[in-house]
């Protein structure tokens, strides 16, 4: 009998499909599928399953729980994880391009079954088998540091088609209600914090909402806790210990005991404030959160990421004025700067008065505190361009011998600022086919203004920062056109700027060629097409094209850079014209 050839496609297809789901995945498909299903097909769906199970000799967890010991099971897995049946080799893999270990990968469904069974025991109320249980599968993944064990092309605990934290949460449960009072709070710490592998974000809350009875014994049980995690975050501060710290103050003594504890903080103080400046925000007391940010600013002395997100949220508050917004703003950029907040403070000063003098304040600010190294190059650069400085921008980039995270700087914002600053026109150039075009709003893509609007430490996701700013169209090269927009230049400085651009064009081009980075060739020749573009523009042809013949004349060898140099003028509707 000849086989369809159609049919076949379609087994293929729904094998390759198939195997690229997880068993929970899988599972939940299909019960998603049948939940879809008219009555009358109901039967005969489940039939093939009902066989399917049958012929697999398929038992209920709590079937195979009642009829095996499951500390035996889980005895033995180790054990043939130690002798190494589940490991063939240690190698490549094409498929995700790094080293993995090979072998039967049955290891994991196992684990998987002996996870969901001990979760099944916690369940039905038999903590005590469920707590020696849960210790025994976790010295199996703790086996996960050693080569010649697991197989698979992930560590272990990601092998597994479960909710980790469901039974980490489960564990710390058993641990609670198993230890005696007097020494619950150490063991606790003890089980919750003794394998950092496990960086997840368990709450107290989840270890008592994971069954229906309340914790017992918490009036005593908090202020040992507490202990505990203080002595924890002096020995080694980190953020799990800080949330879990300050969740037991809340439950102990509300926002009070939160008010107290950041004020006496020895350790983690501005990051204590925060939590306490959000937490009265969340609650829809924003003149409260005006008050409690503003004292924080006072006590916080030392300058930090903490700090500024503390300034940031307070310029959000409805209940703070025009003139607290404003402070919040400088607050911040003085805090922590970077290029999303000096964008940010530029604008808010501009509502009110010069922006390019408070610029130039802030430059001051910084010099005087003998702190100019914590700006980084491109927002020192931005800073000094906006404060109307752009000479000392191109002292700073010049002053710096060889390549360097300030070149890259001057590359990616100076330079297109010198360029189009001896336009005529700057705001009228074309948005396609021009390289010159593409450098400029390449401004809004450097990598840290971007990192700065998107990342969630900048951002506090429970506050209105990230609601606010996030929706505000925030753009350093907008601003930095408004600049251009109000300068008057002579022909001198028009010269000198010219000059300074060819400077940054030739040293970028030099660092490129003359290093055979092959993969920058196209983005160096794109620099110098860019300066003939302004060429054109000025009606300097003839200066942009010596320019750029002896640039070019130095890497005769380079033939590769000689083809983009050729791709790059062809590809200028600027030049085509």
């Amino acid at each position: 009998m000849l086989e369809d050839p159609e049919q076949q496609k379609f087994l293929d297809g729904l094998t390759r499909d198939l195997f690229q789901l997880s068993i929970g995945d899988l599972r939940q498909g299909i019960l998603d599928y049948a939940q879809k299903m008219e009555a009358s097909q109901r039967n005969g769906f489940a039939e093939v399953f009902a066989h399917a199970s049958g012929s697999l000799g398929y038992q209920p967890l709590a079937s195979r729980i009642a009829s095996g010991n499951l500390l035996e099971d889980i005895a033995g897995l180790h054990s043939r994880l130690e002798q190494g049946e589940y490991f063939d080799g240690f190698g490549w893999d094409e498929d995700i391009y790094d080293e993995r270990s090979f072998g039967d990968e049955s290891w994991a469904e196992e684990l998987t079954d002996l996870f969901s069974m001990t979760s099944e025991l916690f369940s039905t109320g038999e903590l005590d088998k469920a707590k020696e249980a849960y210790e025994r599968l976790f010295a199996i993944l703790d086996l996960d540091g050693e080569i010649g064990i697991f197989s698979g092309p992930l560590c272990a605990a990601d092998m597994l088609d479960l909710d980790f934290a469901i039974n980490r949460t489960q564990y710390l449960r058993c641990v609670y209600e198993l230890t005696p009072e007097n020494t619950r709070a150490s063991e606790v710490a003890h089980a919750w914090f003794e394998n950092t592998d496990f960086e997840d974000a368990i709450t107290l809350q989840d270890v008592d909402r994971c069954r229906e009875s309340d914790l017992v014994d918490m009036d005593t049980f908090l202020p040992r806790w507490i202990n505990e995690l203080q002595a924890r975050m002096q020995e080694r501060p980190n953020s799990r210990v800080h949330k879990l710290l300050v969740e037991a103050t809340l439950f102990s003594g509300g926002l009070d005991s939160l008010a107290e504890l950041a004020r006496n903080a020895r350790v983690a103080q501005a990051e204590l404030y925060r939590d306490w400046v959000v937490l009265v925000q969340s609650l829809g007391k924003d003149e409260v959160a005006v008050a409690t940010a503003r004292e924080a600013l006072d006590i916080l002395a030392e300058p930090g990421r903490t700090r500024a997100e503390i300034a940031d949220i307070l310029a959000t508050l409805s209940n703070c004025d025009q003139s607290q917004r404003l402070m919040a703003r400088r607050e911040a950029f003085r805090s922590d700067p970077n290029l999303c907040r000096l964008v940010i403070l530029h604008t808010e000063e501009a509502k009110r008065t010069n922006p390019a003098q408070s610029m130039r304040n802030e430059i001051d600010f910084f010099r005087s505190e003998r702190r100019a190294t914590e700006i980084s190059p491109a927002t020192y650069l931005a800073l000094l361009i906006l404060a109307g400085q752009v000479e000392e921008a191109i002292n700073v980039v010049e002053a710096i011998p060889g390549a360097g995270r300030n070149i890259e700087a001057g590359q990616k914002i100076l330079l297109p600022f010198l360029l189009l600053s001896v336009l005529e026109k700057p705001s009228v150039l074309p948005t396609t086919g021009s390289w010159l075009a593409q450098l400029w709003t390449g401004i809004d893509q450097i990598d840290s203004f971007l990192w700065n609007l998107q990342s969630t430490d900048f951002f506090d996701s429970s506050s209105e920062v990230a609601k606010l700013d996030r929706n505000n169209d925030m753009s350093l090269a907008a601003i930095l056109m408004e600049r251009i927009k109000v300068e008057q230049l002579s022909e001198e400085q028009r010269a000198a700027r010219i000059r300074a651009a060819e400077s940054l064009i030739e040293r970028s081009v030099v660092q490129v060629v003359g290093g055979r980075n092959r993969p920058l060739y196209a983005s160096a020749a794109n620099l110098i097409t860019s300066r003939l573009e302004v060429g054109y523009l000025t009606s300097d042809q003839s200066g942009a094209e010596h320019f750029a013949t002896m640039l070019v004349s130095r890497f005769p060898r380079h033939r590769a850079f000689q083809q983009e140099m050729k791709r790059s003028r062809q590809n200028s509707k600027i030049l085509q014209r």
